[in-house]
């Protein structure tokens, strides 16, 4: 049971089996109005012992606790795997934040917030998992806001990745991006053009950003730079 919870939660056996026994000990110290103790492992796969304040301790067996608390371990020992396996992603895509991303919009809610799809490499640079941001509807150019639909796709800067808790205590990660950030633009040229110390000094998103660089640039980078924000791009040659 440890190992295919670590698999699905991305976690290792021991930290897992750790998420395990905190959750169980929660539950039952809760229910039971005394200490426990829980270890996994051994012949049923997980030790209770409860600590009676004047007989002593005492073996719970797994098959002795009711059902409906059995399923309140259940759903502690998801919430602490799902928390555990949050701050583990908030970690591995920490380094995102402040980097440009290319999404596609795969939802728009009603509240106008857009979600995007983009992938990140994991392993060796070759298997990629699929992540979802959120854009909120503030973040997105004025002259876009009510123009986005499923399938565009466009760069995106990566403003801030957190662990957050859902309804129901449910743990995630919380990553949202933007379309109006003053250094978008210039972010997007270093990455095509590879060339440091570009920077933005003036931007109305939709409209045109004043960009210095500290020499000539390719004209089709700025074009394409440009297409993709839909705004025009003032780019001088400051050395």
């Amino acid at each position: 049971m440890t190992a295919e919870l670590a698999k699905k939660y991305g976690l290792s056996e021991d930290d897992t089996a750790d998420a395990i026994e905190i959750a169980v000990t929660r539950v039952m110290t809760h229910a039971l109005k005394h200490p426990v103790s829980v270890v996994l492992g051994g012949k049923n796969g997980l030790s209770i012992t409860v600590m009676h304040r004047h007989s002593g301790p005492g073996l719970l067996a797994l098959q002795d606790i009711p059902y409906r608390l059995q399923r309140r371990m259940r759903h502690e020992i998801e919430q602490e795997l799902r928390k555990r396996q949050a701050i583990v992603e908030v970690n591995f895509l920490e380094s995102l934040k402040g980097k440009t991303i290319t999404g596609e919009v795969s939802k728009i809610k009603n509240n106008g917030t857009i979600v995007v799809a983009f992938d990140v490499v994991r392993f060796a640079g070759i298997v990629s998992d699929t992540y979802y941001a959120e854009c909120p509807y503030h973040y997105i150019p004025p002259h876009e806001r009510d123009f986005r639909k499923v399938g565009d796709r466009n760069k995106y800067l990566v403003t801030s990745i957190l662990p957050i808790k859902e309804a129901g205590g449910l743990a995630r990660v919380r990553i949202r991006v933007s379309r109006i950030a003053p250094e978008l633009p210039s972010l997007m040229l270093a990455e095509r053009t590879g060339l440091e110390g570009i920077r933005t000094t003036r931007r109305i998103a939709g409209a045109f950003s004043d960009i210095w660089v500290p020499k000539r640039i390719p004209k089709q980078d700025i074009n394409e730079v440009g297409k993709d924000l839909r705004e025009k791009l003032n780019v001088r040659v400051i050395q």
